[in-house]
């Protein structure tokens, strides 16, 4: 699923700094690293001076502790119990420290029947998918917002690695701003 975004390593390891994990011991590892990360934030730099990492981060200058981005594909699959608690954590806690989590859903595996599930969809906002509309669920609000989804464009690299579509390109963009300027937030203007 996000083999094609592998490709910004290339540019600078950090864009992909934990790879890609596909193991219940290899997502639970990287979701405690994440856990970890927010609990140090929270420690080291909100230390109750700051109410969440974008106001220390414009309190902080060149030293901005840079946000994360946790993409996790086919949930539940290879979710333990454990892990599903580490995710929940990042979804209720991340955001104030700069850990954002996308979670896609797999439909073909049976959600667990869990209290960090019911717990995880509770305090996320969720986006579904039925015949053929999108709905979107905001976190705190009882109403659907209907909308009609576009396409996923089509990311392909030749055999060589260079780009030969529209979102291929918009990756090697990304990772040789991220190369340039030797940091990881990047602004990208139409």
């Amino acid at each position: 699923t996000f083999a094609d975004f592998s490709q910004l390593g290339d540019y600078d390891e950090r864009l992909i700094d934990a790879g890609i994990k596909t193991s219940t011991h290899a997502i639970e590892r990287c979701l405690d690293e994440q856990v970890a990360h927010v609990h140090t934030v929270i420690a080291k730099y909100l230390r109750g001076q700051f109410e969440d990492i974008h106001a220390y981060n414009r309190f902080a200058g060149e030293v901005a502790e840079p946000y994360r981005l946790v993409a996790i594909a086919d949930y539940p699959r290879q979710f333990s119990d454990r892990a599903s608690e580490q995710l929940l954590s990042l979804v209720e806690n991340g955001p104030r420290c700069g850990v954002f989590v996308v979670l896609l859903n797999s439909p073909e595996d049976e959600a667990p029947r869990s209290v960090p599930h019911e717990r995880l969809m509770q305090s996320m906002d969720v986006v579904s998918l039925r015949a053929g509309s999108g709905f979107l669920h905001l976190v705190g609000s009882s109403q659907e917002i209907a909308f009609l989804p576009d396409r996923c464009p089509e990311i392909a690299f030749d055999p060589a690695g260079r780009p030969s579509s529209g979102a291929a390109r918009l990756i090697d963009r990304i990772g040789r701003a991220a190369k340039d300027t030797g940091e990881t937030a990047i602004t990208l203007e139409r």
